[in-house]
């Protein structure tokens, strides 16, 4: 069986986790694809005859957008899913409404992993000084493998649930608090903060390209926003390598650009040497 993990992942966090995960499960000699949510828009798989599939995002007051998005149109029926998620600090309810979602679209939940990456600025900023005030654990590390381990056993079993998830404060019923903050703040990023120099592009495209709401457009070496599409991922300020695209308060401060930047990283090639003794 061959095991599609879709995922979208802004700052290769999630990315990092769904191969934590993915590794968990080929350890139980299953197969796992991983998928980027935005191959898988583009119409380069077909999920018609996967039995089980994985689905990962970060969360932006909620399971991210790209990935929402999706599942909210997508017809599980005589699908089991797993849900993995990546987050700076709290998760809230987030993977309780995403559960609801698919099972509302006739989907079985046979587990659910969170994992939080506070040294990591909520993927904008790289810090040196947060990365080793909150590193990566390797026990962290560990339970996302374990957790593949387990969906592998479910899988053989056919029967089970696979949990693994940070406390919730408030749980469901503070989403949507947290959308109306989100809402209000990132307007006011987007005003503030967001900076356009046209004079920089150089039409190199990446912007556009690594954009996964189409909110980003070049014409005549004009790079557009369009806030109302724009899901503050970040993508498109750290492509502009001439910062024709750029925010305000970075200035020469790095971007964060996945978790090889943060203390306790672990390669996957290595990891299973580096936590074999926990």
């Amino acid at each position: 069986m061959i095991m599609p993990l879709i995922y979208f992942s802004a700052s290769n966090n999630t990315a990092y986790v769904a191969r934590l995960i993915a590794q968990g499960i080929e350890e139980k000699g299953l197969k796992a694809d991983l998928i980027r949510i935005e191959d898988l828009k583009a119409g380069k798989y077909d999920l018609t005859n996967a039995k089980v599939i994985g689905i990962g995002a970060p969360i932006y007051g909620g399971f991210a957008e790209p990935i929402k998005d999706w599942v909210n149109s997508f017809d599980f029926t005589s699908k089991r899913v797993f849900l993995f998620s990546t987050a700076g600090i709290f998760h809230f309810g987030s993977t309780k409404e995403m559960i609801r979602i698919v099972e509302r679209n006739h989907g079985k939940i046979i587990g659910a992993f969170e994992i939080t990456f506070r040294g990591c600025m909520d993927g904008v900023v790289y810090s040196k000084k947060l990365s080793e005030k909150y590193p990566l654990k390797k026990e962290d590390l560990k339970k996302a493998i374990d957790f593949g381990n387990n969906i592998a056993d479910i899988i053989a079993r056919g029967v089970g649930y696979a949990e693994s998830m940070n406390k919730h404060y408030f749980g469901a019923a503070s989403l949507a608090i947290i959308r109306v903050i989100k809402f209000i703040v990132l307007r006011i990023l987007k005003m503030c903060l967001y900076v356009i120099d046209s004079s920089k592009c150089i039409s190199c495209m990446k912007c556009e390209k690594s954009c996964p709401s189409a909110a980003v457009r070049v014409n005549s070496k004009k790079p557009r926003i369009n806030h109302h599409l724009c899901i503050s991922c970040f993508r498109c300020f750290k492509e502009c390598l001439q910062k024709a695209l750029s925010l305000r308060f970075i200035g020469d401060r790095q971007y964060y650009r996945g978790p090889w930047q943060l203390e306790g990283y672990i390669d996957p090639a290595k990891i299973k040497d580096a936590i074999k003794r926990i």
